[in-house]
């Protein structure tokens, strides 16, 4: 093994392929080797491609240590080794190895969480290649909104060499069933691809681990529609169902009447899922009983269209017994409009809502500060808007 470091990039890798131990060291011991120059003992294939300046085969050989050395990793990254190396050009040939998976794209293959973090700890090579908002919107690469769903702690800006590296390294997370490895890359801001989303839920659901299952249902509004294509009919879409009725299955077994979602009731889910197919509210039938439920859930997934539905649809219901509810659901899920609308209902019923102790409590009781309410503060100037529009602007 110690004379491929003469530069046979293809030696090398045959001899790789042959099972080779690229960490064996030249022998020490002058007696029983006294051919080996002893200069060169202790040195390894890597010392000896370094030295001579063999850059294809440093490659290979860093390409195949790499899946898990991690100190070896260290060592290289002090010494100023570019993970990114094998997608640029080297001498005007590019690397055509291990079908140009990068380091980072390894170590999420192999499982190498303490790899991949320490390979992210290299600095990107230079500012001048943060992804251009023309960029973005030609390659597909989303920026600071596709993370909607997830924390943006730990986020950095990447350059585009990196960001095209760890959307191939979570990739073949997803595919090799590391889903940690996945989340964690997608943690730092790197979009969902629908294949990606999909593998990932498939290995969280098989290994139960139903809190991440959620997490990943809750993130399905980040993938564009464009983006989607017969896997998800055919695959993404079984997967999801699966879940609901494993979720369904575990909950009456445990005596349960009620399935939920992320906290979402099985059938608010269903309407969701509804309206994503239909792309429309047109064919909906939205009982009344879960018109705020379904508020609140297209407000969460900052589906507006279904959000502003639900609107008008309170208030084409409203009474005397829901106002109180419904001005609640508006203020909370930030519907300005069904605020104000309820507002006015309120202004128009004062004498029959001052009888009513939900009204009262809204009014007097502490819990309104607690949220954040202020009906009262509400109530003076929606009274003082319509006073204005109607006898002073009249005027003018």
């Amino acid at each position: 093994m110690y004379a491929c470091s003469a530069g046979d990039e293809a030696m090398v890798q045959m001899l790789i392929d042959a099972g080779a131990n690229l960490d064996m060291p030249v022998p020490g011991s002058s007696s029983r080797y006294p051919s080996a120059h002893p200069d060169s003992r202790h040195w390894t294939a890597l010392t000896f491609a370094v030295l001579h300046g063999h850059i294809s085969v440093v490659q290979v050989i860093i390409f195949v240590l790499v899946k898990g050395n991690y100190e070896l990793v260290s060592l290289l990254l002090s010494r100023g080794a570019d993970p990114l190396l094998n997608m640029l050009e080297a001498n005007g040939m590019s690397s055509s190895l291990h079908e140009d998976m990068n380091c980072f794209s390894h170590a999420a293959a192999h499982g190498h969480r303490n790899v991949l973090r320490k390979l992210l700890t290299q600095p990107q090579q230079s500012k001048g290649d943060v992804l251009s908002l023309e960029e973005i919107l030609a390659e597909g690469v989303e920026s600071d909104t596709s993370s909607q769903g997830s924390s943006n702690e730990g986020q950095v800006k990447l350059c585009k060499t990196r960001m095209k590296a760890l959307q191939e390294a979570m990739f073949y997370s997803a595919e090799h069933g590391y889903a940690d490895i996945t989340m964690e890359l997608r943690a730092l801001g790197i979009p969902w691809k629908l294949h990606v989303w999909i593998e990932s839920l498939r290995t969280t659901f098989y290994q139960s681990r139903y809190s991440v299952v959620q997490s990943i249902l809750r993130e399905f509004v980040t993938i564009k529609e464009e983006d989607y294509n017969e896997e998800l009919v055919h695959d993404g879409l079984q997967l999801i169902f699966k879940t609901l009725m494993t979720n369904k299955t575990e909950q009456d077994s445990q005596g349960s009447k009620t399935v939920e979602i992320s906290d979402m009731k099985y059938n608010i889910f269903k309407m969701l899922m509804q309206y994503l197919y239909y792309g429309g509210t047109e064919s909906m039938e939205i009982p009344t009983a879960d018109i705020l439920e379904l508020l609140s859930a297209a407000s969460l997934f900052q589906l507006d269209g279904l959000q502003r539905h639900c609107e008008i649809l309170c208030s084409q219901t409203i009474s005397i017994e829901s106002c109180v509810n419904i001005y609640k659901y508006a203020k909370i899920h930030n519907a300005p409009e069904l605020a104000s609308f309820c507002e006015g209902f309120f202004l128009k019923h004062m004498n029959y809502l001052l009888e009513q102790e939900p009204f009262k409590q809204l009014i007097y009781g502490r819990n309104s500060k607690v949220q954040g309410l202020d009906p009262l503060q509400d109530l003076q100037s929606t009274l003082a808007s319509r006073l204005h529009s109607i006898y002073i602007t009249s005027r003018v």
